[in-house]
């Protein structure tokens, strides 16, 4: 069975990776859903190519991912769509809201 490399954030907001073996990455990503758990990235283990193509880009070196996630589901969950929360989040963002 082929292995997947994975990147989660956990319920407490700790990133954590490794691998896991299964048919394929849907197959992958099911395993890996549970309550609490945010899965960030899967990949197929050890193809380099796809590796730098399928992970997420590095928008700047102080982005921090588990602050921007739980903040946008704290939006979500007051009631504003998506769009709204994301415009939001850009918008503290740009006049360093903290």
């Amino acid at each position: 069975m082929p292995k997947f490399g994975y990147s989660i954030f956990s319920g407490d907001g700790r990133k954590r990776s490794g691998t896991i073996e299964a048919t394929d990455i849907v197959d992958a990503r099911r395993k890996l859903r549970s309550p609490g758990v945010t899965i960030s990235d899967v990949q197929p283990y050890g193809d380099r190519r796809l590796q730098s193509y399928l992970r997420l880009p590095k928008l700047e070196p102080s982005f921090d991912q588990a602050r921007f996630f739980g903040n946008l589901a704290v939006l979500v969950a007051a009631g504003l769509t998506l769009d709204q929360s994301l415009l939001r989040l850009m918008i503290c963002r740009v006049t360093f809201c903290r």
